[in-house]
Parts: C-alpha cells; sequence; structure tokens
C-alpha cells in the first residue's frame, strides 16, 4: 500500500473556543486602557481653564516737583583798562557798564535788583596825626600809622548803600566808608581804646575825602532799560599809579547773588616816567644829576644877573 504524504499548506490549523475568548478579552482590555489614558492627557472640552489671578501693585504717590532755582547772571566791563601819566594828566574818567539777568521766577517778596561797583587802589601805610593847641602852637601829641589803607576807594551805587542792604552784608564785602579795609598795627594800637582808634580810623577817611580820593556816590549807576546799566567814577590827579580792582556786587533781598571782577591800570608815561624809574633804580646818580643841576641853573643865574648889572 503507498501511503500518502500531506502537503503541510493543505493543513487547517485547529482553533479551541477557549484561545479565542481569552485573547478577545485582552484586545479588549487593551483598547480600554489606551483610550482611559488617552483622555487622561486630552483637556477636558467642558471643563474652563482656571484664569490666572491678576497682581495688584499698590499705587506710587506721586512725587512733588521741586520748584525752579532762580539764577542770576552779571556782566560788566569798563571803558578803559590802562590810564596813561603824564605832565599833562588831569584826571581821568571811567565808565562802567553791564548787565544782569536772572533765569527762573523771582523769589517771593525779593524786592528790587542793585548794583554796586567798588573801585580800589593797592593798600599802602598811611599816618594820622593828632595835633593839639598848647599855649596857642600847635603840636603833634599822637600818630597812629596804620598798616593797610587804599590809597584809592570809591563806591558808587544805584540806591543808597543803606537801602541796598544790611551792615552786616556791608561789612561782609567791604562796602562803604564803615567798612573800608583799614588796620593798624599791635604796637600802634597799644595805649589806644576802641574809641580812640576808631576817631584815628574816621580821620584817616576824612582826609581821603578832602583830597578826593574817597569817593562815594549813591545813584551814580542808573539802569539804561529792564538790565543793562551804567555810571561813571572821575579820577582825580592824584589818584595813584597802580593797579585799581574794580568789583560790581549784584544784589537781590539784600544779598549778594552775582559779583564781577575788572581791573585798570595807571602808569605813568613819558618823560614823567622816565624820571620816576632813574629816580628809584638809580637814586645816588640821580642824587647827584639833581645836584649838579641845581648848582648849574645857580650859577647861570648869578652870571646873568651880573651881566646885567654891568651893563
Amino acid at each position: 500500500m503507498t501511503r500518502s504524504q500531506d502537503n503541510p499548506k493543505d493543513r487547517v490549523p485547529f482553533r479551541s473556543p477557549i484561545r479565542d475568548l481569552f485573547r478577545s478579552i485582552q484586545i479588549a482590555g487593551l483598547v480600554g486602557l489606551t483610550t482611559i489614558a488617552a483622555h487622561a492627557q486630552a483637556p477636558s472640552a467642558t471643563t474652563p481653564p482656571t484664569p490666572a489671578t491678576p497682581v495688584i501693585q499698590p499705587a506710587t504717590p506721586p512725587q512733588p516737583s521741586s520748584p525752579p532755582q532762580t539764577t542770576y547772571r552779571l556782566e560788566t566791563d569798563i571803558s578803559m583798562r590802562a590810564i596813561p601819566i603824564d605832565v599833562r594828566f588831569s584826571g581821568a574818567r571811567v565808565v562802567i557798564f553791564g548787565s544782569a539777568s536772572q533765569m527762573g521766577p523771582p523769589p517771593v517778596n525779593a524786592g528790587p535788583i542793585n548794583v554796586v561797583a567798588i573801585i580800589q587802589g593797592a593798600p599802602a601805610h598811611l599816618t594820622v596825626r593828632r595835633k593839639t593847641n598848647a599855649w596857642g602852637v600847635w603840636l603833634n601829641t599822637r600818630s597812629v600809622e596804620f598798616e593797610q589803607a587804599p590809597r584809592y576807594y570809591a563806591v558808587v551805587s544805584t540806591r543808597p548803600l543803606e537801602a541796598v542792604a544790611k551792615t552786616s552784608v556791608l561789612a561782609e564785602y567791604g562796602i562803604g566808608f564803615e567798612h573800608v579795609p583799614i588796620s593798624t598795627t599791635l604796637n600802634q594800637a597799644i595805649g589806644l581804646g576802641p574809641i580812640q582808634l576808631s576817631e584815628f580810623r574816621d580821620a584817616a577817611i576824612q582826609l581821603g575825602i578832602a583830597n578826593k580820593q574817597y569817593v562815594r556816590l549813591d545813584g551814580g549807576l542808573t539802569f539804561v532799560g529792564k538790565s543793562l546799566f551804567r555810571g561813571q567814577i572821575d579820577l582825580p590827579a592824584t589818584v595813584p599809579v597802580g593797579q585799581l580792582d574794580v568789583s560790581v556786587f549784584l544784589f537781590r533781598g539784600g544779598e549778594v547773588v552775582a559779583r564781577h571782577e575788572n581791573r585798570v591800570t595807571v602808569a605813568r608815561q613819558g618823560f614823567e616816567h622816565f624820571v620816576y624809574e632813574f629816580a628809584h633804580r638809580q637814586s645816588l646818580l640821580y642824587g647827584l644829576v639833581t645836584v649838579a643841576l641845581a648848582t648849574l641853573i645857580g650859577a647861570t643865574a648869578s652870571v646873568l644877573i651880573q651881566l646885567r648889572r654891568g651893563g
């Protein structure tokens, strides 16, 4: 008998119902777990998102703005910066002019603006002597030598100084005859009380006024328009040679708010300058030449007189 062989492809696999049922349950379980995980990850369409709570910052109160500052500007100049002195010199006129401007609102109850100018020469030694009448003869009984006294002092202002500022402010800047910087040495002050020193100081100022070297002109400066001002001062023929400092002060409310400085140079020129330099640099030779000239002039005059008498 010939035994026929089965083809593996023709075989029908055996399927158990129980195995199929178990596999279906596994597949259903996996599908369920996948669905639950997807629902857990996806946001719910019906539940609205929780809105963010806004953070409320407390409002900062506005800082009060500081009031604008008031500043002042003073510009000044003089008509001449050099004054030549020769044999024909009889004085000079110096014109002071400038402008005073204000930036910002004026202070409350500040008062008007005033301008004060001081022309002051270099300090020098000054001796003041007191004379006493003794039996009809005037004798020098006491003298005080001031170490520092301006050889020239002039103050020019838009208003009287008493209406410009207080005495303490004027004294601080040396404005006015009462505050002229005059000082004495300790040796000269020994034996003199404050009243006596004040008397000698007043006498020194009066001598300067008499010689036109101490000058005060209230109202000598005037405003031309709103901010421009102008004034003048006449220097005498006896004005000292050297530097003259011109200080201009701007006052507002009794206080100095601006200041400007200028300078005038007084110098000798020509023959007078030559003689002055020769006398100070070659004093011995200058003395000999002076004696020789005096002798020559005297001898010439004597000869001329004799010739006239003989003729």
